[in-house]
């Protein structure tokens, strides 16, 4: 057994689902420019997530299904009791019957109520019974013995139930719309026509049947129904299955889900029909329209009652402690305990920071239930009929509380106005959105089929009705403020809602999105968002990111009960690749080393590197937390009294020929003499020292000491080293047009030493908006932006940008440089680089 203290706040989670696309992160490419909206994560990279655990506990197991469920007896003069009639508790004290079981047929009135107690006639489940005494029976005013109108009568109990998981009053379904297709109907009535009483609680599950089809079996001339079925009446059945005698006063229920409970709602109670057995639908008195006298009777009679005390929140949450959890977090019972896990919940409350609300100008009557979904720095997407509303565009949206104007409307061409077809559209704002651990934007899944049938909803509702009931805890406050919710759902093959056909003339189409759950919920607990997403966590290259499947679009209750409707991204695919890559051009497949062939013979060593040096290639694991090779790295520096001073970090790119930073040689304003080769070296202050002198270094004329324009130079040692497994020259990526994705940047650590982090290339026009806010206008082609995944690092000008080529035949890595540290902004963990791949030609003619 466990605490919540043991493992910390907890919340419903589905499992990120695999996204069953090839995605190895080591042989991963990112074009410079943007080609594809499916990016997400490769932009995002950083922000992605890892797996969280997720808990269990033990709780003791009872017979709480049939809590409310009474038993109306009569006491013989041999004291045995006759159980002929049913009832709910509805109050601590009170159960609510059929009207008509205020007497038996030989006029007299019961006597005693048993809760608790699923078998009558056998003492196995008696330690939780409780049998109470009636003091008084109240019936309707209008009820007639004579008629089957106002079918209902009180029963009050000496004094109040003891409250336990198997005696706990239902509650009332208050509403006049009935939703449920199917609800059960429980009694200790004979199993057959002429048959007896059965001495073990039965449950059937019946459906209600049309008011002009059950008056064919109810005839208006027919005994006691002299005005024919009256609109506080129901008539449900089932093919096989009905109520009999000794059903009476029973309830017709279904169970509705909050905090991750199931409650009881009596929607109404058993009152006639015809031979039992014989599938004719029974009549059944609605408990609704009855709600108001219910009320004043118990008030007549001191009850501390009020206008909400049987409102269906209210009822609720006042015995949530006493419920069964939903089946869904109950993964086991054994021995008397059942084990749950919080995590299996159909319900989560959430703070979506990808989430944001949608406004008008002030002063317009406008929808007041439009939200988007971030999915940029600038971009928004949301409905069509949330960015325009009577040819008014929304003005501005509220993101964490902060206003942000919108600058820019897209809604999709073929719109229409209150029509469920193409209501898709794009919002541009005035102010980027700032990025981060904890503000990620969702990622847009571009396929048509969903990588899973299951998700996540948006939605809004009480606080109070979905906290998740730990324990059993007994609820003592309402808290009725507004939170947002993440309910889980999954595809289902619906037709047209009724609520909706005049928005979908050609009925639904592959753009829409059916989805719901069977289970309905307490009244009040969740609301869809329009405009906002469906969603779930794709696990992809390692990390999980949050992809949207669709909009919500339509529906009632987050879809559960009934089906819900989305706008379906992949299906506006072309659309949304029009919008927000207008300038795309066909994405290229070829990524691989373009080589510059200039005929030298010095220059060979370059475009055969890989070859050259296979002997000493060895095999790498990826799942290390750092990469800590230094086989290429060197130190540049200036050797006095036998000690070398000056840290400058060079890359060794042939035997004789070292490749940095302009900024690192020049910036000392004394350039370097001697290099450092120490074999394997992450710190020179550590290493055994093995001195080249330099023999020239040249630095690329264009270098711009101030805007960092070619940071580069290259340093010609005096004479070549001798390659070895320990220290041997990295090859040079050469393809203009894509750079690998999983890259490894050189930094200094706090005590001197060196290593890498991971990095990861940005495309070119996001790096140039980040240079912006910067302070920078211009990004070089030359340049390359990388994400850094560690604010705290410490940049070292010229050191290298790695990938490590890995081949599937041997698992052996070949390293490349694809680039030199050129500067950076640790805490925008933004760095800049020299793009190698721009310099070869100028290298080659060099050697």
């Amino acid at each position: 057994m466990v605490t919540i203290e043991q493992y910390g706040s907890v919340s419903a989670k589905l499992q990120p689902v695999n996204s069953n696309l090839r995605e190895d992160i080591t042989a991963m490419f990112l074009p410079n420019e943007r080609k594809s909206i499916d990016d997400c994560h490769l932009r995002y990279y950083k922000y992605g997530k890892q797996l969280d655990p997720m808990p269990t506990f033990g709780m003791p197991v009872y017979l709480r299904e049939f809590a409310h469920m009474a038993a109306v007896g009569w006491t013989k003069p041999d004291k045995t009791i006759e159980w002929n009639c049913g009832g709910s508790l509805i109050w601590e004290n009170y159960v609510l019957t059929a009207a008509h079981c205020a007497v038996d047929n030989d006029n007299i009135q019961p006597d005693v109520v048993r809760l608790g107690d699923i078998n009558l006639y056998n003492d196995t489940d008696d330690q939780y019974a409780q049998q109470l005494k009636i003091v008084e029976i109240i019936r309707h005013p209008q009820h007639r013995f004579s008629s089957r109108y106002h079918d209902l009568a009180l029963l009050r109990l000496e004094k109040n139930v003891v409250l336990h998981e198997t005696v706990t009053p239902g509650c009332l379904w208050d509403e006049e719309e009935i939703p449920f297709p199917s609800m059960d109907a429980t009694g200790w009535g004979a199993t057959g026509f002429a048959q007896k009483n059965t001495p073990i609680l039965l449950k059937v599950s019946l459906s209600i049947v049309k008011k002009a089809q059950c008056e064919q079996y109810y005839r208006v001339d027919r005994r006691g129904l002299k005005q024919g079925l009256q609109s506080y009446q129901l008539c449900a059945g089932d093919k096989k299955m009905d109520t009999c005698p000794g059903d009476s006063g029973g309830p017709l229920q279904t169970k509705l889900l909050s905090n991750g409970k199931m409650t009881p709602f009596v929607v109404a109670v058993t009152s006639f029909g015809t031979i039992c057995g014989q599938s004719i639908p029974g009549v059944y008195m609605r408990v609704a329209p009855y709600i108001p006298w219910i009320r004043s009777e118990l008030a007549k009679r001191r009850e501390k009652i009020d206008e909400s005390s049987f409102k269906p929140y209210a009822c609720a949450l006042r015995y949530a402690h006493l419920r069964e959890y939903e089946d869904d977090v109950v993964i086991a019972r054994s021995k008397g305990e059942e084990w749950i896990d919080c995590s299996k919940a159909h319900m989560e409350i959430i703070n979506s920071t990808q989430t944001v609300k949608i406004h008008w100008p002030a002063g317009r009557k406008t929808p007041d239930d439009c939200y988007g979904v971030v999915i940029d720095e600038d971009t928004v997407l949301t409905l069509a009929r949330c960015a325009v509303f009577e040819r008014v565009s929304a003005s501005h949206l509220v993101h964490n509380g902060i206003r942000n104007d919108i600058i820019r409307v897209v809604q999709h061409p073929m719109y229409k106005p209150k029509s469920y077809y193409n209501d898709i559209a794009v919002l541009k704002v005035k102010n980027r959105f700032k990025f981060s651990h904890h503000f990620v934007p969702a990622c847009i899944w571009s396929a048509f089929k969903l990588p899973d049938p299951r998700f996540y909803v948006t939605g809004q509702g009480r606080l109070d009705l979905n906290e998740f009931n730990y324990f059993s805890e007994k609820i003592t406050t309402f808290k009725p403020k507004i939170v947002q919710l993440s309910p889980r759902a999954d595809i289902q093959n619906c037709t047209v809602p009724e609520d909706y056909l005049s928005g979908l003339s050609r009925g639904l189409t592959q753009e829409h999105l059916c989805f719901g759950n069977k289970v309905f919920l307490v009244p009040g607990s969740c609301q869809m968002q329009h405009g906002a997403p469906i969603r779930r966590n794709v696990w992809r290259m390692d990390r999980y990111f949050e992809h949207i499947y669709g909009l919500n679009l339509a529906g009632k209750d987050c879809g559960f009960g009934r089906p819900a409707l989305a706008t379906r991204l992949g299906y506006h695919l072309a659309w949304l690749n029009s919008v927000l890559l207008p300038n795309n051009q066909p994405n290229g497949k070829n990524h691989n080393i373009k080589k510059f062939k200039i005929p030298n013979s010095a220059a060979r060593e370059l475009d055969d590197c890989e070859s050259r040096y296979q002997m000493f290639h060895r095999t790498l694991d990826y799942s290390s937390e750092r990469i800590n090779q230094f086989f290429h790295t060197v130190y540049l520096g200036r050797q006095t009294g036998g000690k070398m001073i000056g840290n400058c970090t060079g890359t060794l790119i042939a035997r004789n020929l070292v490749i940095t930073s302009a900024f690192c040689l020049k910036g000392a304003g004394v350039l370097p003499t001697v290099v450092n080769i120490a074999e394997g070296a992450p710190n020179v202050t550590k290493s055994r020292p093995k001195v080249v002198k330099i023999g020239t270094i040249t630095v690329h004329p264009g270098y711009n000491p101030k805007t960092f324009e070619h940071n580069i130079a290259l340093v010609r040692l005096e004479k070549a080293i001798v390659p070895t497994a320990q220290k041997y020259p990295i090859c040079l990526w050469q393809n203009e047009t894509h750079t690998p994705f999983l890259l490894h940047r050189m930094f200094a650590m706090e005590d001197g030493e060196s290593s890498f982090v991971e990095s990861y290339p940005k495309y070119n026009s996001d790096c140039r908006e980040s240079l912006k806010e910067l302070g920078r206008n211009q990004l070089n082609s030359t340049e390359l932006c990388t994400d850094i995944d560690q604010a705290e690092v410490t940049a070292l000008s010229g050191a290298p940008i790695v990938w490590y080529r890995r081949d599937l035949v041997d698992n052996t890595t070949t390293q490349y440089l694809v680039g030199i540290v050129s500067f950076g902004k640790a805490e925008a963990q933004l760095g800049v680089n020299t793009r190698i791949s721009s310099y070869v030609s100028w290298i080659k003619n060099f050697l």
